[in-house]
């Protein structure tokens, strides 16, 4: 009786691990994109030397950077509405907070 609920106890361990293999089967992103790079193929084994597998590009945000003369910086409020003026789109301002 005891070998044989060594044996369903070992089943059960395999099955847990074997469960667990499979989980790195999905690599998921940390946020919605498109891939714009793919440096591996399916297949391909994967070790901890391939660390760059894929370059996702986030299309739903856009982060802009700009400077600000230090005599106009007391003026600039977090969360503030600002448009954006773009040279590729002539007479189109954006939307920014």
């Amino acid at each position: 009786m005891a070998a044989a609920r060594n044996n369903v106890s070992a089943s059960e361990a395999n099955v847990a691990r074997l469960s667990e293999l499979r989980g790195f089967k999905m690599v998921r992103a940390p946020f919605a994109g498109v891939i714009t790079l793919r440096n591996v193929d399916v297949g391909t084994l994967i070790t901890a030397a391939n660390t760059l597998m894929f370059r996702i590009a986030q299309t739903n945000v856009l982060r802009t950077f700009l400077n600000v003369p230090q005599t106009e910086a007391g003026a600039v409020r977090v969360g503030q509405a600002a448009h954006i003026s773009v040279p590729d789109l002539p007479g189109r301002q954006l939307p920014a907070r």
